[in-house]
Formats: structure tokens, sequence, C-alpha cells
């Protein structure tokens, strides 16, 4: 009877958990403010069109719905912003399209509101990734998205012969395997592309290695890590000789619009790129012929280049501030507490087509990115490598991977570190 009892209480207590954390789960944004104000919010940013803020716009709305907002594009953001500050004028919410926040140092100092210090909590975002968004330990910045390189990938043709999506070096080379036996070239790519696809193990092996710590200083500072860049040359000249590049995207007329038209063909079965040019496909499925008369599912992967599974080097952009001298400022930390909740980060995903700074996800496209694990995506930080660095290695000549000098890629990365001080 005893035992019964026990189990039944174990069961309930079990019950009760499950349903907090139902509950919890369910906890949607509550406004802290007066409802009916009627309030003016602008928002200045970096991109012209931005559809994805008008759709948080409009959730704000049920929540405050005499609070009226207005995004207003800014050319030449790091030229123009300080003038803008300083003036004031119709200035509330702050949108930086950047990888770099750094160069808004003195603006930050001067001009924007220390959030962390404001008291607003950023629970739903990543501690690393919120590190990109400050400076000298100052939240002056939310990051939204990330940027990293992967692989786009036609689901469809994959599905055709049995191929599941690759998370791994080994089950990636498995599947390039059997599409060659299949009288395909798996892989379509630009050789510029090279450079930030295998970054990813770069990046990876590094901080998997003994003196990682070391490892990164020296990047930092622009010298070469041989090791780990030479495992990474190793691995994409031997795709090379298995024969798994298709290099005709070389030829195009440029690795976004025209790459995008091609992968809508629906012959490939991989493209290396970006997140920015995977971002822009469902866009232009429309105007593909090809597409529309055979239409695939298609996803976008992290780099199956490790030997435990994916990796991810990836750099935080774009970034929202708020005007520390907005005559809304309530309002206007209001509005960015509303903005940082899950359920809105997904919707900017969604819309914008870019993946959220994280491992969880909004946007179908990315779902392979919800399996990861933390430690599988690397974001920079005041401790390793700052966004600037990892841009420099995207930056290598992509064909120095394909050399046969085992130096090749580190004297690239040398004098690329160089001529960007």
């Amino acid at each position: 009877m005893r035992k019964m009892i026990a189990i039944g209480l174990a069961l309930a207590a079990l019950l009760a958990s499950f349903t907090a954390c139902k509950k919890k789960e369910a906890v949607d944004f509550q406004p802290s403010l007066d409802t009916e104000k009627e309030v003016s919010l602008n928002v200045i940013g970096g991109y012209q069109n931005y559809e994805a803020l008008e759709e948080v716009f409009l959730e704000f709305n049920k929540h405050y719905p005499k609070v009226h907002l207005s995004y207003e594009f800014m050319g030449e953001m790091h030229k123009n912003l300080e003038l803008r500050c300083i003036s004031g004028e119709n200035l509330d919410l702050i949108f930086l399209n950047t990888k770099v926040v750094d160069q808004y140092k003195k603006v930050s100092e001067a001009h924007l509101l220390d959030m962390k210090e404001a008291g607003l909590a950023f629970s739903e975002t990543r501690e690393d990734v919120l590190l990109s968004g400050q400076i000298e330990g100052k939240q002056y910045f939310l990051p939204v998205h990330m940027n990293f390189n992967g692989i786009l990938v036609n689901q469809t043709l994959l599905d055709s012969y049995g191929i599941s999506l690759p998370s791994s070096r080994a089950e990636f080379e498995k599947a390039c395997d059997t599409l060659k036996k299949k009288g395909m070239t798996p892989i379509l790519t630009t050789t510029k592309n090279l450079s930030g696809f295998f970054s990813n193990h770069v990046i990876a092996t590094l901080r998997a290695g003994e003196k990682a710590a070391e490892e990164f200083s020296n990047l930092q500072s622009g010298k070469g890590c041989a090791g780990a860049f030479d495992a990474a040359r190793q691995m994409a000249l031997s795709w090379q000789k298995k024969g798994y590049f298709d290099f005709s995207a070389d030829e195009l007329e440029n690795d976004y619009d025209a790459l995008i038209m091609q992968f809508l063909e629906g012959k490939s079965p991989f493209v290396l790129t970006s997140v920015t040019t995977a971002s822009g496909v469902k866009k232009r499925e429309a105007k593909s012929e090809a597409f529309k008369a055979k239409a695939f599912n298609y996803s976008f992967i992290p780099a199956p280049t490790g030997d435990a599974g994916s990796e991810i080097a990836a750099v935080p952009n774009p970034f929202f501030a708020i005007y520390k001298n907005s005559k809304n400022l309530p309002y206007a930390k209001e509005f960015m507490r509303f903005l940082a909740t899950e359920k809105e980060q997904s919707t900017l995903s969604r819309v914008k087509g870019l993946p959220r700074a994280g491992a969880k996800q909004g946007n179908p496209l990315y779902e392979k990115l919800s399996s990861l694990s933390e430690e599988q995506i690397f974001f920079p930080g005041a401790e390793t490598i700052s966004a600037n660095t990892i841009m420099k290695l995207w930056s290598i000549p992509g064909d120095t991977y394909l050399s046969e000098d085992a130096n090749a890629v580190v004297a690239a990365f040398e004098e690329s570190a160089q001529a960007k001080k």
C-alpha cells in the first residue's frame, strides 16, 4: 500500500512539474507600461527594406495599440549615425547592419543605452551571443541573427537516393560517394566560397586543441595556426581529388542571385554558400521556371566537417540598440524587451530568412541547427577572437585550400591579416 502511495505521489509530482514547465513555456510577453498612452517610436536602420520588423511592429501593437512605430533607412550609418545622435531628431531605436560593433564605440559610449545596466535581461539569447553586442562590458547592442557558411541542400534529390542529411564528415563523404556513383558531381561551389566553408573546421580544430587559448591569441594577432589550417586544406584537397567539387559556379555572373537561380534548377545536391545567400532562395522561387515546373524541398545545414558532428563559426549580425536620450525611453526599452522574446526572434528569422543567433531556430530552413549543442556553434568573444578575425578567415583566397603546399593557407591568412590592419 505504501509503495502504491509513493508511486502515486511521485507521479503527481512529475505531473505537477510537467504542468509547471508547460505553463512556463506558455508565458507570453506581459506589458509593463500604460497600454493606452499615445507614443511614437522611430527606428533608424541600415536595411533599405526590413519587412520582418514590420511584422514585429504589428505584434507589438496588439499589446500597445496606441504606440506608433516607424522605420527609417539611413545610408552609410558608420558616417551618419553620430550626427543623428547628436541632433536626437526623431530617434528612439537603432538597427545596425554590421558584423563589427567596435567601429561604433565612440557613438555607443556617448549616445547609446547600456541595456544591461538599465535592467534589460535577455534570457532568450545565449550569453556568448550577447557578448558580441558588448563594448568593454557594456551591453549596447542586441544581436538578432547570425551569419556563417554552410551547405544549401536539395533534400528531395537526396531523398530520391535514400540519403539522409549528413551531420558529420563521414556521413557527408558517404553521401558524396553515393551521388558520384549515380553520375553526379555532388558539390556546386565557387572557388571563393571554399574559404568561408572550411574556416568552420579551422576554428573547430583550434577550439578543441590543448593550446586553444594560445592559438586563438596568435590568430587574433594575425599569425596563422599551421595545424588547424592544414587540417582544413587536406580535407578540401582530398574532396577535390575525389571529384566532389563542381566549380562551374565560378563562371556565373555573381555568387548570390545567379548561384541561387542555378540551385533552383534542381540539379545540384549540395551548394557551399552563406546564410545570406540561403536567405534569398525563397524570394526567387517564383523567378525560376525550372522550380515552378518541378518544386523540391531544400534546407541549409551547418558544415558537416567534424568527426563528431557539424561545425559552425558564426558572426552575429545585425544588432538593435536604444538611443539613451529618446523622448520615449521607457517605451523604447519596452519594445526592446518585446523584440528579445523567443517568439519575436523567431518572427524576424522566419520573415527575413536569416537564422536566429544560436541553436534554437524558428525558421524551417535552418531546422538542422536546432539539433546542435552549444559547443558546436562558435561565436567571437573577448577571450577568443573577434568577429573581424573570422571575416579575415572568410576572405582568404579559396584556391589556397586546394594547394599542395602545406603552408599555403597560413601564408594567405597572414598576408590578409596584415593588409587589413
